[in-house]
């Protein structure tokens, strides 16, 4: 049972420290790694640093002063959020379909950013973030907004698809009748989204065929849906209407390189019911809600993938209370690597996003206090020739080591 396995997990507060693991399992994957076994789990590090922390505020290397104190963590990894990966039409697909010379900005923009962010060498994972809308109508907002014009960032979106193909595809949409409409603006909402995305991913692999790369976020993170029975945590039993919803994106997983779902822990987990006084209780939950949470995506990942590597990620605090936000207690840390391994992923990409300085110190305080002790025994550790600034995994240390490659990354990390 997960719960015994895990009896070492701190039942943890803000601040403090994790205990020293006595789980069997976790004490000989440690004992493994520290002998010279070779883990075939990689812990990954995507934190984004900006603001009073960005590449040479100060005078300093924000990146490059992370500290991971020999905890088996690469740098090998290259996180694009959307507006450094070429033009991404922020109010809908459907600017596209209405202006189709934006195609052209759109490649001449990516080919830019590639140049900019990512070496022609790399061989890492680069991992797209495009967020505001998906390739699939039954996960795409739809706020009504009659008022605005179609350039607007209203989250219109199925609407305004809608109305651009009333224009554009006039003849065919009036064809159908009116019990049929709705169902060829989903289907043509799905079909122009998701070529999108793969003529996207198909350029960036044209341009940069060393790097593996994928979309963050896909298959889309649950929790509770209402795409599953209620009662069912994530993707349950993998036979819901939320995995036929994937396999209408089959093509996408296909062209990906690798598969990056997102596992952010979404409540605050405790052993039993050792419940946080300070945390109202719809924001906990037990290591049983959290392991299925976990294994379901990460099952429903693999299921797509096909045999190609699974990196789960996850934020290094809980965004479930914004603007409150907590840094993950010592048992969500354990969880997202152990729950993970177990369920088959080849490996967990550590995020988040740093704007001062104060929270850059708070998180190098977490560094040292939670994580980098959990990942030494869960996963490995690295020699003393990397400084504690670790590359572990993959090309990273073979790069120039000041080389900032994304604005958020430093790949090379000494």
């Amino acid at each position: 049972m997960f719960v015994k396995r895990i009896t070492a997990a701190i039942i943890a507060s803000v601040g403090l420290a994790s205990l020293p693991s006595t789980c069997p399992t976790a004490s000989a994957a440690a004992s493994e790694n520290q002998s010279g076994g070779a883990s075939d789990f990689t812990v990954f590090w995507s934190v984004a640093m900006f603001g009073d922390v960005a590449d040479g505020a100060g005078g300093r290397h924000w990146q490059d002063e992370i500290d991971f104190e020999g905890a088996a963590i690469s740098r090998d990894l290259i996180f694009l959020a959307q507006f450094k990966v070429g033009a991404f039409p922020r109010p809908g697909i459907h600017v596209l379909e209405l202006e189709p010379e934006r195609w052209d900005r759109h490649w001449s923009k990516l080919a830019n950013d590639l140049d900019r962010y990512v070496p022609e060498d790399f061989t890492g994972i680069v991992v797209i973030d495009y967020e505001r809308w998906r390739p699939a109508w039954e996960r795409t907002r739809n706020i009504r907004n009659d008022q605005a014009p179609y350039l607007a960032e209203d989250h219109d979106y199925l609407l305004d698809w809608r109305d651009a193909i009333r224009e554009t595809r006039r003849d065919e949409y009036y064809s159908h009748s009116r019990e049929t409409r709705l169902q060829y603006v989903y289907d043509t909402y799905d079909e122009m989204s998701l070529r999108f995305y793969l003529e996207t991913l198909r350029e960036c692999k044209r341009l940069r065929p060393n790097a593996k790369w994928t979309y963050f976020n896909f298959p889309k993170m649950l929790y509770y849906s209402p795409e599953t029975p209620d009662g069912v945590i994530g993707y349950g039993d993998l036979s819901h209407n939320a995995s036929r919803i994937n396999d209408k994106l089959q093509a996408l997983y296909d062209e990906m390189d690798v598969i990056v779902p997102s596992i952010y822990p979404q409540k605050w987990t405790v052993v039993g019911n050792n419940w946080v006084p300070w945390l109202p209780l719809r924001y906990q939950n037990r290591t049983q809600g959290n392991e299925a949470f976990i294994s379901s995506n990460v099952a429903e990942a693999r299921r797509l993938a096909n045999g190609k590597p699974v990196y789960p990620i996850i934020s290094l605090r809980y965004y479930m209370r914004w603007p409150e936000l907590y840094w993950l207690n010592d048992l969500n840390i354990r969880m997202a690597i152990t729950v993970s391994r177990d369920a088959g992923a080849d490996g967990l990409i550590l995020w988040d996003g740093i704007r001062t300085r104060e929270e850059w110190y708070a998180l190098q305080e977490m560094i040292s206090d939670r994580l980098a002790p959990a990942v030494r025994e869960l996963v490995g550790t690295t020699g003393p020739e990397n400084g504690g600034h670790n590359t572990a995994g993959g090309n990273a240390g073979n790069q120039d080591k000041t080389t900032v490659i994304s604005g958020v990354l430093t790949v090379g990390g000494n």
